[in-house]
């Protein structure tokens, strides 16, 4: 009976040592490594692109909102206006009717504004208004102006609106700051036309900088054409 000769076990020419079953296993441990590294690298990446499944604090979402696409805060204010003469230069002139015609009157005001957090600024604008007015003192009217405030903030704009006969006329404002306007000896009660403007702007320097002003300045006049009135705004830039 012939003797069973073992199979003889491969081994590596330069090395003797290492032999087939050792290779193998040293295969499969780094086959397994570069498979845990492209498991890692997956769950990385799938986790950076599914932002939303990853809970944010209210501090999160402030900081993410404070970007270009971050909603502008809004300031309200309200504003009180009265010119400090009549009006003059442009032109006025009348036609059959009773028609009055204003063509760019200028007019210089001084300006309170009063935020919404009760601070209060001063300043002062200078418009030129155009009016049409019928016999009985009502019509259109618009203008454009420059309000500098004492911040250093420029807003520049314009208006439009109708003038009507709108008795009887308000008292003055009893806010404190209206004392400070200087306004002549005529009662109240002479103011009896209104005219509602609607008032658009857009800020440059200060702190408005930039801003988008929307108004409305509701202007309380007497005289045909006008020679007093005062303006009181409600509005909003942001």
């Amino acid at each position: 009976m012939a003797a069973t000769v073992p199979a003889r076990m491969w081994q590596c020419p330069d090395h003797p040592d290492i032999t087939q079953q050792s290779r193998k296993g040293k295969v499969m441990k780094t086959l397994s490594v570069v498979l845990l590294l492209l498991a890692s690298v997956a769950f990385v990446l799938v986790g950076c692109s599914d932002n939303s499944a990853v809970p944010v604090s209210p501090t999160d979402q402030a900081v993410q909102g404070s970007g270009p696409l971050a909603k502008k805060t809004v300031v309200n204010f309200t504003m009180y206006d009265f010119p400090l003469a009549p009006p003059t230069g442009g032109r006025v002139w009348e036609t059959p009717g009773g028609i009055t015609h204003l063509k760019d009157r200028e007019i210089h005001e001084a300006v309170i504004v009063k935020y919404e957090d009760g601070t209060v600024e001063l300043g002062n604008m200078t418009h030129f208004i155009s009016q049409t007015l019928d016999a009985n003192g009502e019509g259109p009217t618009q203008g454009s102006f420059t309000c500098t405030l004492e911040s250093g903030g420029v807003w520049k704009g314009t208006y439009e609106g109708y003038r009507s006969y709108a008795p009887p006329a308000p008292l003055f404002p009893t806010d404190p700051l209206w004392l400070s306007f200087p306004f002549p000896p005529i009662p109240s009660a002479a103011f009896v036309f209104e005219a509602p403007l609607k008032v658009v702007a857009h800020g440059t320097g200060g702190n408005i900088d930039g801003m988008k002003m929307s108004a409305t300045d509701v202007i309380r006049t007497f005289g045909t054409p006008p020679t007093y009135f005062y303006g009181i705004t409600t509005g909003s830039y942001k």
